[in-house]
């Protein structure tokens, strides 16, 4: 009996869409109210991406996402001052999307889909909403028309029957705007020919050897020039010493190369000493005193004669050791 009951329920249901299409409208009017005009329901696509007169690059790729939604018309008064609140009753719909491509762009996949709402339902009830996606493949510079347009068939009985009217199909057009990569620019030179050429230089390397040092031995401090510039270039190198400029020697440099340049320092007071070079900066530090000072040679002469007076003391006692011995 409920079998029976609810096989009656729906034939009354397609019998009512059926006089709805037909007659334009879903419900009878109330006293004081009538149903707009036009088909009492509309299937509405809006493509949310990419936004109107969006960029991409030729050769890349890009998704349109068209949003499809079941929209019932309303009831108005007859006097035209305001809605009335409910909507005339509508069923589910069997719907479908078609892609149109117009311009360098194209897609593998199916140009029209089936709309399903969570992916499991084939139909799409009063007031809902799903969505679909394609990927598309930029294929040259220029504009590319996409239209989205839907299909509705009424959904009665477990069946997809009677087709919807064009004039309830509501379909949307955005327009891609593609555009070829900028090609690559060359690497501009670090220094442009206005420049003077001793900006292009600068040191690439700076050592300092040995780094700890006796007071009064030489320390070498070695640098690498190199010229970032397109011209041969003259450059002077500076070397200063805790703040104090201490020589400067000038090598000239061809383009884009090295030169190596060289300074010998001694420094007899101990602590320790800041090189720079061009901005480049590195130390060594001095210990002890140097070989020549005063003390120094004071307590080399004393080594000395300390050192004679034990020889001499040993030869006067082996002297007097051999003397003493029997004949």
């Amino acid at each position: 009996m409920h079998k029976s009951k609810r096989l009656f329920t729906s034939a009354l249901l397609a019998v009512f869409m059926v006089f709805s299409l037909i007659g334009g409208s879903l419900a009878v009017p109330g006293p004081g109210q009538a149903l707009i005009e036009g088909p009492p329901f509309k299937l509405e696509v809006t493509i949310t991406a990419p936004s109107d007169n969006a960029r991409f690059t030729a050769c890349n790729y890009f998704e349109v996402v068209a949003r499809v939604k079941n929209e019932p018309a309303e009831m108005v008064e007859l006097s035209g001052e305001g809605e009335v609140e409910g909507s005339p009753p509508v069923f589910a719909y069997c719907v479908a999307l078609t892609l149109e491509i117009d311009g360098p762009a194209s897609t593998k996949e199916p140009l029209t889909k089936q709309v399903t709402k969570d992916e499991v339902c084939e139909s799409l009830g009063p007031g809902e909403s799903a969505t679909v996606k394609w990927k598309l493949h930029c294929d040259g510079q220029g504009d590319v028309d996409i239209t989205v347009t839907p299909t509705g068939f009424l959904f009665c009985c477990g069946e997809c029957s009677s087709p919807m009217p064009c004039e309830a199909l509501e379909s949307d057009t955005i327009t891609v705007r593609q555009f070829a990569a900028p090609a690559p620019q060359p690497r501009a030179s670090a220094c442009s020919a206005a420049m003077p050429g001793s900006v292009c230089c600068s040191p690439k390397t700076l050592r300092v050897s040995p780094e700890v040092a006796s007071a009064g031995q030489p320390v070498t401090i070695a640098a690498s020039i190199g010229n970032d510039g397109d011209a041969d270039t003259a450059y002077s190198a500076v070397l200063a010493i805790n703040g104090q400029v201490e020589e400067t020697r000038t090598v000239n440099i061809s383009p884009h190369g090295a030169c190596p340049v060289s300074f010998t320092v001694c420094k007899n007071q101990p602590g320790t000493y800041t090189v720079d070079l061009g901005g480049s900066q590195a130390s060594f530090t001095i210990v002890g005193d140097a070989a020549g000072s005063p003390m120094g040679n004071s307590g080399g002469l004393i080594a000395i004669l300390i050192l004679a007076l034990l020889v001499v003391a040993t030869g006067i006692v082996l002297a007097l050791a051999f003397r003493k011995r029997p004949a």
